[in-house]
């Protein structure tokens, strides 16, 4: 492979996360940038097939990543934030003490 077909691959995979993002805000925004946004995204569309056969390596990536699905939610990793517990007797939310914290490897944590 040459060095400009090297460069093509990265630069296309680039260009298709752009792609979406631009995508994204043309869903999320209003307004005048919402347009802009739209304008951008049919240039970016435009670079993207112009990089020719590395964009179906990139739009390859992206179907691969589509059909993978999401994370299981119970797999995330606990949140340090101490959970509460409403106590309808005393009119509030008191803490409850999660036991001792542990880092990703399971290790117990120390300090705050």
């Amino acid at each position: 492979m040459t060095t400009a077909q090297l460069v093509a691959v990265p630069t296309a995979l680039f260009l298709l996360v752009y792609l979406g993002c631009l995508a994204a805000a043309v869903r999320l925004l209003a307004g005048a940038v919402r347009l802009a946004a739209g304008v951008a995204c049919a240039v970016v569309a435009l670079l993207l097939a112009g990089s020719g056969w590395a964009a179906l390596v990139a739009a390859g990536v992206a179907v691969v990543a589509g059909t993978r699905g999401r994370p299981d939610p119970s797999a995330r990793v606990r949140s340090r934030a101490p959970e509460s517990r409403h106590n309808p007797e005393a009119g509030r939310s008191e803490p409850v003490d999660p036991g001792p914290a542990s880092d990703v490897c399971g290790q117990s944590v120390t300090g705050p």
